[in-house]
């Protein structure tokens, strides 16, 4: 694509200009009026007068262009423009790499907290915003079950309580035990603010039992009764610092191809069953990468980091060599990201 500005300066205020300039199919004008100007833009079908599309009469056509070669590009750097690599799809590409994507199915955000300007300068939640159309689609399903609950909804990839938030976690866990049981690791990493729901405490010790390893950061209430010291499968830390952990997210093992999931909602009988909440599924490996970051530091902290344990004695978390501060460390990291 190529951009022309001309202006017509004839003298006196009479007479056009008429440009012709040959493209893949042949000529193609366009006209510019005395005493004005235009902007040509030129694709290698199309010669338009930008001043005419502006004013609606005629539409721009480009070819779809790559991310290589986007449709419209700068003649000093070919490499950075707009392309369409698929129908309903805006994409913006700088130096042949793409770098944004605007889509017919819109955006959504689904997070573990609320938007208030207050908490957020001392809570720490997940948020994925995406145009994924799995995530978008279902997402509109909740919008449209808030306003009329009597339609019948189903879930794929969301976990939405009362629907299938519930069944899928306990269905998640009993596919780590039987790989267990089929002689392959299982593991379950759960980071919460609070556990009290019988039966998801039930399935986690049966899975513990079963051989699955299950990694729990459970920040407030835990109604589950464990020591790390006896049950090697089965340990729960709580973290309590100067930022609120408030973030929930569930990793699965999967046999080497783990699932990972954010949402809302604690593990408690008032959170899946008698509340709409919401989790999604992270496809995204770079986020997932993040996701396994953040839950290593916190693994690796020992300071304001506490055992939880039926004894309730809850000592702190306690190794050899210097301390690790998982929420400082955090801090730096993304510090040296910015």
């Amino acid at each position: 694509v190529q951009v022309y500005y001309i202006q017509n300066a004839t003298v006196g205020g009479v007479g056009n200009y008429t440009i012709t300039i040959t493209t893949n199919t042949g000529g193609s004008t366009a006209t510019i009026a005395a005493n004005q100007q235009s902007t040509l833009i030129c694709d290698s079908v199309n010669l338009v007068n930008a001043n005419t599309v502006l004013a609606g009469s005629t539409a721009l056509s480009l070819i779809n262009g790559t991310v290589s070669s986007p449709a419209l590009n700068f003649a000093s750097e070919s490499t950075t423009g707009v392309y369409r690599a698929a129908s309903g799809e805006f994409n913006i590409a700088i130096l042949g790499v793409l770098r944004s994507t605007l889509s017919a199915s819109g955006l959504a955000i689904v997070g573990t907290g609320n938007f208030n300007e207050r908490s957020s300068k001392i809570y720490t939640d997940f948020a994925l915003l995406t145009g994924n159309k799995r995530v978008v689609s279902e997402v509109a399903k909740v919008f449209r079950l808030l306003e009329n609950n009597l339609e019948r909804v189903s879930f794929r990839n969301l976990l939405v309580s009362p629907i299938n938030y519930r069944r899928k976690l306990l269905s998640l866990m009993d596919k780590e035990i039987a790989l267990v049981n089929a002689g392959k690791p299982g593991s379950i990493k759960l980071k919460l603010n609070n556990l009290t729901d019988p039966v998801m405490i039930d399935k986690i010790v049966e899975a513990s039992e079963a051989g699955v390893k299950v990694d729990m950061i459970v920040r407030g209430i835990c109604c589950l009764k464990t020591n790390h010291k006896r049950n090697k499968n089965l340990s729960v830390i709580s973290i309590v610092d100067r930022y609120l952990e408030h973030a929930r997210c569930f990793v699965f093992g999967n046999h080497g191809s783990p699932l990972y999931y954010i949402g809302s909602a604690d593990l408690m009988e008032r959170n899946l069953d008698a509340r709409i909440e919401v989790a999604t599924p992270i496809f995204d490996p770079k986020i997932q990468a993040e996701i396994d970051a953040i839950l290593d530091y916190q693994w690796r902290g020992t300071v304001k980091s506490r055992w939880i344990d039926s004894d309730m004695k809850n000592e702190y978390r306690q190794q050899e060599g210097p301390a690790f501060h998982a929420q400082q460390n955090l801090y730096y990291r993304y510090q040296l990201k910015d």
